[in-house]
């Protein structure tokens, strides 16, 4: 089963400056990775809303710490059943893998997310 994931303005950080229109598995993907550089409490309509990875470039959070607080936050979405996060720091860098279980059914898909002091980038594979 196929559901519609909707769509929204391209973009994790910013939109994008074309305003480009994302949707299916891509829009679900960004809207997740969108959770995890809004800081918390930093949305006035649900303050539960963010993790903001970015803080924990340079800290010394234990890297076992940081894939649990990411995956409790992807959780707080409805869209997803189950979530699995492998967090890696390679130099100034977090990266993540995501699992995502859909709860519609869908077929499980993944995504890495590179978190750095200058750029975010989300790499989707099916």
């Amino acid at each position: 089963m196929t559901v519609d994931y909707g769509s929204d303005f391209a973009g994790i950080t910013d939109l994008d400056p074309a305003l480009t229109v994302v949707d299916g598995l891509l829009a679900f993907a960004q809207s997740l990775a969108r959770r995890l550089v809004q800081p918390a409490g930093g949305l006035t309509d649900d303050p539960t809303y963010g993790y903001d990875i970015r803080l924990e470039l340079g800290s010394t959070t234990p890297v076992a710490r940081i894939q649990q607080k990411a995956a409790a936050e992807l959780r707080k979405d409805e869209r997803v059943d189950q979530v699995s996060v492998v967090a890696e720091r390679i130099g100034e860098t977090i990266e993540l893998t995501i699992g995502v279980e859909p709860s519609n059914g869908d077929p499980p898909f993944a995504f890495v997310f590179d978190v750095s002091k200058l750029t975010v980038e989300l790499i989707l594979s099916h």
